[in-house]
């Protein structure tokens, strides 16, 4: 196994500046330097002959670094990446050494400069294991395989239940990357979290922030798989989340749920409610008639089916109310605590209730569902 070993982000622009001087051409040059052949599959091996024997010391090019810089870079490379194995790693939670031009910039660059050398782009998220966490960071590393034009490899947490949501998408899960260099960003929600909150973003823009690239406008839209369900449509409500710490920042009354169902079931009598949530969900308060019918545990790609076919879905701040934003459903109900910024993990295409928990009272929903829906 060949070794790696990691290049910062300082160590870029060097890296870039060298592939320049070669025209971005490493063939023509091991054409023009037979012996070199032997660094063809060495890219390390290849860029420390150039620096060292072919250009530096001959002061047949300038480099724009310092001279001591590039000859320690050089000599870092030097019987290194014996498969061409580069790992370059480029840290997009660093938001306070933030540069002219971003990580990604310079990546692409870089990619540019290496031609037809095969490289693999991965993504190291670092994300607590919840689906909200890993949905918001889709856009962004839809982005990136844009960019580069490549799969991009991910790896660290990353809820399994996504895995078939995003199985049309290019991204890849559990593969090793391809022979070649590596170029490999980290991301936390934890940090797109706090942009959000503190610049009035939505938590899947901070990713973008975090990386210094456009901020694009939301609401996003993902195509994501969907399988169809055989159920019948009918409205849709999630009164569960894993992300409440207890003291109901999060999750609302189960009381007050109860008055909300009736009244859907004054409203609609032959309509079904199906109450959505995992199978380990405490569902009895919630089952006050025959018409509210449990769907625990099921795909996610069958979730999104029903949530894009329901007549409402009413929901907390969760998993499912970012999978509705991210698959489009317009008619969508969070009731959001008023201690996070409206914006942070909103569904723009819905609807919101921004209060303290405690004030949201069954009224304002019932009055809302009226309003919308007659």
């Amino acid at each position: 196994m060949s070794d790696q070993f990691e290049i910062s982000e300082n160590d870029i622009s060097l890296m870039i500046e060298v592939f320049e001087l070669l025209g971005f051409q490493k063939e023509r040059y091991l054409e023009e330097n037979p012996d070199l052949m032997i660094f063809r599959d060495n890219l390390g091996g290849l860029i420390h002959h150039y620096v060292k024997y072919g250009h530096l010391e001959r002061r047949k090019l300038t480099f724009k670094h310092p001279r001591d810089q590039v000859s320690i870079i050089s000599e870092r490379l030097k019987d290194k990446n014996v498969n061409g194995q580069i790992k370059l790693v480029l840290d997009a939670i660093d938001i306070s050494q933030r540069s002219k031009c971003s990580p990604v910039s310079q990546a692409s660059r870089l990619i540019e400069a290496i031609g037809d050398t095969p490289i693999s782009v991965r993504l190291d998220h670092v994300g607590g294991p919840r689906i909200g966490d890993s949905l918001t960071a889709i856009p962004w590393m839809v982005e990136l395989s844009s960019i580069f034009r490549k799969d991009i490899h991910v790896t660290g947490v990353f809820h399994s239940a996504i895995k078939p949501l995003v199985s049309t998408l290019p991204l890849r899960f559990d593969e090793p990357p391809i022979p070649g260099p590596i170029l490999r960003f980290t991301a936390s929600v934890l940090h797109a979290f706090g942009v959000a909150h503190s610049h009035s973003l939505h938590i899947a823009q901070g990713y973008f922030w975090l990386a210094e690239m456009a901020i694009p406008p939301i609401p996003f839209m993902l195509p994501l798989h969907m399988s169809p369900t055989m159920l019948k449509k009918g409205f849709c409500i999630h009164p569960f989340t894993t992300s409440d710490n207890g003291d109901h920042n999060k999750l609302w009354w189960p009381e007050r749920w109860q008055l909300v169902i009736k009244h859907i079931l004054e409203r609609f009598p032959e309509t079904p409610i199906y109450l959505l949530g995992t199978k380990n969900e405490d569902i009895g308060p919630y089952l006050i008639a025959d018409s509210v019918i449990p769907i625990l545990g099921y795909p996610l790609e069958e979730v999104l089916d029903l949530l894009v076919r329901c007549f409402f879905f009413i929901s907390v701040d969760s998993g499912l109310s970012h999978l509705a934003h991210f698959g489009g459903v317009k008619n969508h109900l969070i009731l959001y605590p008023a201690e996070t910024r409206a914006t942070v993990v909103a569904n723009p295409r819905g609807h919101i209730i921004h209060k303290k928990l405690e004030d949201i009272m069954p009224e304002d929903v019932n009055e809302l569902l009226d309003r919308i829906l007659f």
